[in-house]
């Protein structure tokens, strides 16, 4: 015998249990450590001790064996009990549910979605939908149709059934100094050649005169064929020019200035000027030229307008006759006379504010005045549009299509659905002009996309939840000798609706109504506490989803009396599975003058019942809040129980709007449950407390990953298990409710999770493409990989310098352990030392998404959604 320990056999081991372990390791021993416990006691003393075992037939040893057998099996579930024990490690949701009830935590239980319906209505007279009324949607994926009924009742009118939106069209030019227009091509009158004057009605200095270089036929993007003008000079429009007072003039008619007799030093008596104003004679006599009127004087490529302030009509010498003499008289005749046209100008011919580039100065040149051309009456020569646009957005301005007839009994919509050309839909709040036939949307509801014109929009705007009732269910009689008593419903699962209210920790409300001889008793959370008559119940749900009222014991909470009918009225129909839109389009029950019902967007809102993991993950937090939203963490635990929400999170920043800190929540779900997380928190804040609740923004991840398969190994298999690690229904990596809001992705986790199923050997290419906002990206291998490298580049015998200066470098050094891949587009080997790590992190408020995105995984595309 020896005393060293290593011979000595210590049997159980001490337990040296860690903290915060999701396993514990409490068994003791296993069936071959207990064997071998009870072989090595036996030469111990006793009875046994002269004993020994001897082949497998051995009595004695079976004995001992199953002994040991026994032992295993008692300390495997002594070990599996245990983890039943501690909420971190417990695998049952009953044993979940048991601890968190020490905590006065009620799991969530699955709610109803909501859904927002337009109704269609004939006639002219209102229709009234009493509560309970109900639609059914059609089948959907595997789903088969639900029930969504209204929770009040809801009067529609007929004349605000539906309208069209009016095809809308720029109102402004657009761009300064445009050398183009589009004319709406039935007035257009303009032809290469023509002298076009092109003037604001709004800005007296927004004119031009310009000629015409083409005019052609331009089929739009909204497929209409206009005229487009384009002209030899820019126009002085500015972009906010209104198209509508935008007016385009061609002369009627063209003259020249009158000629002179004798040229004169001092230039041409047809051009001159009096002040600041020009004076101009033309070559007859033009009364038809009043004040007002716009003229045009041309030369070559040099076009000015002007506007006439005064028409004079003056006698001037045409002809001076010569002397001749009669006897010895000498006869002088008079100047032949006559009249002529003086046009007083609102400025001189040569200012600079008709043609800032002067080519010529017309008044000072004879030669010049006698070739220029003048044009006059003017008519219009076309009407200015735009394009019709194809989209429209939250921020265009909405007009309706005759005949938009208003209600005589006042009725105005305040919400509107929105369906386009694709069956796409929207819903909006806005205020409805009858006599403008303007659709003005609240600045806070905007479209989250554009929709494709033409656009169909509804009135008679009703929101439903999901749910079928049940007017009458007979439970049972009350024995008042049983404690507790309790019944099930028939129907799964009850329905629970989003309900934010002070005093609602849970935010949901039962659609149950529970009456013991025709009296309506009332739901708790629990009835501890409660008074020995107090008319309570409880309701719980298991695992498959029914419901278990329970009633009190006498000492918490009223015994239900010998004999007493127990009623209940509910609702049933819940879950996070919603109809997409365009499903609902039945009514359960006819009535009297709708025509029809339509669900332009999905539905939204509706949850599963709370799984094990959030319990364990909020059921802690929730103790810590008391009722009671304090810390951003206190937020974030209440918001993340709020039907609908995926993923939340909270934290004080900056709001530009309201120029202060507030508690910023983001959140990931539907946009329509973001006034229900907001009225959730302000529910259990301090009233003074900034709250604002936003949707996160989804930043669009495209990943493509090429990898190295065990050749051993089914590459179908191998890359389907890759598949579901990451994108796999509720665990998968990169599914956005559990890379979180706001959090970086790193490569190091990415690659642990592709690299996680058997057979998946080494990652070779590694491509990300997404859209901003992104705060940091970064590519930074470890320099152990910087030594591989070089390592890699001497093997090749080429010089790592000059291989890192090329333009773009790609090696594969990956393997399973450590997978790297680089592509390097790099200036010199000073850039290595930027490629230190890697992470994509996106802004706040923002967070990466897959399934907007696209997997592509050894070059298939993978459906991520």
């Amino acid at each position: 015998m020896t005393s060293c320990n290593c011979d000595m056999l210590v049997h159980p081991v001490p337990l040296r249990i860690a903290a915060g372990l999701e396993r514990i390791p409490r068994q003791i021993g296993t069936f071959a450590e207990f064997r071998r416990a009870l072989l090595a006691s036996v030469p111990a003393g006793g009875p046994l001790s002269r004993w020994r075992p001897g082949n497998e037939k051995d009595l004695g040893l079976m004995l001992l064996e199953a002994w040991a057998y026994i032992c295993d099996v008692q300390s495997f579930h002594d070990e599996t009990i245990a983890h039943e024990v501690y909420l971190r490690t417990a695998r049952l949701r009953p044993s979940v549910t048991r601890l968190v009830e020490l905590l006065g935590y009620v799991p969530k239980p699955a709610t109803a979605a909501s859904v927002d319906l337009a109704i269609l209505a004939d006639g002219r007279k209102p229709i009234l939908l009493p509560a309970g009324t109900g639609f059914r949607s059609g089948a959907f994926g595997s789903e088969p149709p639900q029930v969504f009924e209204l929770a009040g009742k809801a009067n529609v009118h007929p004349l605000v059934s539906k309208w069209q939106i009016e095809t809308p069209r720029p109102s402004n030019i657009g761009t300064a100094n445009p050398s183009f227009l589009l004319l709406e091509n039935s007035s257009a009158d303009l032809a290469e050649g023509d002298i076009c004057l092109a003037l604001d009605r709004d800005a007296d200095t927004r004119i031009a005169l310009a000629e015409v270089e083409s005019a052609t036929d331009y089929e739009g993007v909204d497929g209409d064929t206009y005229s487009k003008v384009v002209f030899t000079a820019s126009l002085r429009f500015t972009p906010a020019t209104l198209i509508a007072s935008v007016r385009l003039l061609k002369p009627g008619a063209t003259t020249a200035l009158k000629r002179t007799v004798t040229a004169t030093s001092g230039g041409s008596s047809s051009i001159s000027s009096t002040g600041s104003n020009g004076l101009i004679t033309l070559d007859g006599l033009y009364r038809q030229i009043t004040p007002g009127n716009y003229i045009g004087m041309s030369l070559g490529g040099d076009h000015r307008w002007f506007r006439v302030i005064e028409n004079r009509e003056v006698q001037l010498t045409v002809a001076d006759p010569p002397s001749f003499s009669v006897g010895s008289e000498t006869v002088n005749p008079p100047p032949v006379t006559a009249p002529f046209t003086r046009l007083v100008l609102d400025t001189t011919v040569d200012s600079a504010t008709r043609f800032p580039n002067l080519a010529s100065n017309w008044s000072s040149n004879s030669n010049i005045a006698n070739r220029l051309i003048v044009h006059y009456g003017f008519e219009t020569a076309g009407v200015a549009t735009a394009e019709a646009a194809t989209r429209i957005t939250g921020t265009t301005q909405l007009r309706l299509e005759n005949p938009v007839e208003g209600p005589s009994d006042g009725t105005a919509p305040s919400r509107f659905l929105f369906q386009d050309k694709d069956e796409d839909g929207a819903i909006a709040s806005a205020e409805l002009d009858f006599d403008s036939r303007r659709l003005i949307l609240d600045p806070d509801s905007t479209f989250e996309d554009s929709l494709l014109l033409p656009v169909t929009t509804f009135g008679n705007v009703v929101s439903a939840t999901r749910g079928e009732s049940v007017p009458s269910e007979s439970l049972g009689t009350g024995d008042a000798s049983r404690v507790n008593q309790s019944f099930t419903l028939k129907k799964q699962p009850l329905t629970y609706v989003s309900a934010p209210s002070s005093g609602n920790e849970s935010g949901v409300a039962s659609t149950l109504k529970v009456r013991v001889n025709g009296v309506l008793w009332t739901e708790v959370p629990y009835l501890y506490g409660r008074a020995p008559d107090a008319q309570v119940y409880t309701v719980r749900q298991d695992d498959a989803g029914s419901s278990t009222i329970r009633f009190g014991d006498g000492v918490t909470g009223s015994r239900l009396p010998t004999g007493a009918t127990v009623v209940a009225a509910y609702r049933f129909g819940a879950g996070e599975s919603v109809p997409p839109a365009g499903s609902i389009t039945q009514l359960i029950k006819a009535i009297k003058g709708v025509s029809g019902v339509k669900n332009p967007v999905a539905a939204y809102g509706g949850s599963n019942a709370e799984d094990v993991e959030n319990i364990r993950e909020y059921a802690p937090d929730s103790a810590l809040t008391l009722g009671r939203a304090i810390s951003t963490t206190d937020m974030q635990a209440i918001a993340a129980g709020v039907p609908g929400v995926r993923s939340v999170r909270a934290e004080w920043s900056w709001h530009e709007k309201r120029q202060r800190a507030v508690a910023h929540i983001w959140y990931i779900g539907d946009s329509a449950i973001q006034e229900s997380v907001a009225k959730t928190l302000r529910a259990v804040c301090d009233p003074s407390t900034p709250i604002v609740a936003e949707r996160a923004t989804p930043i669009p991840l495209h990943l493509t990953i090429d990898i190295d398969i065990d050749e051993r190994y089914v590459s179908a298999d191998v890359l389907a298990a890759v598949q579901t690690v990451l994108i796999g229904e509720k665990e998968g990596f990169l599914l956005p409710e559990n890379l979180g809001i706001g959090a970086p992705l790193f490569r190091s986790e990415l690659f642990e999770n592709v690299l996680a199923p058997d057979g998946a050997l080494a990652v070779h290419g590694l491509e990300f493409k997404r859209q901003d906002p992104i705060s940091l990206f970064a590519i930074r291998p470890y320099r152990a990989m910087l030594m591989r490298i070089q390592a890699l580049l001497t093997a090749r015998s080429i010089a790592p310098v000059a291989a890192i200066n090329r333009p773009a470098f790609t090696l594969d050094i990956g393997n399973r352990t450590s997978p790297t891949i680089l592509t390097l587009d790099l200036a010199n080997r000073d850039g290595l030392r930027e490629f230190e790590n890697f992470v994509l992190t996106p802004s706040p408020g923002h967070y990466f998404d897959i399934i907007a995105g696209s997997l592509k995984l050894n070059g298939e595309e993978i459906d991520s959604a």
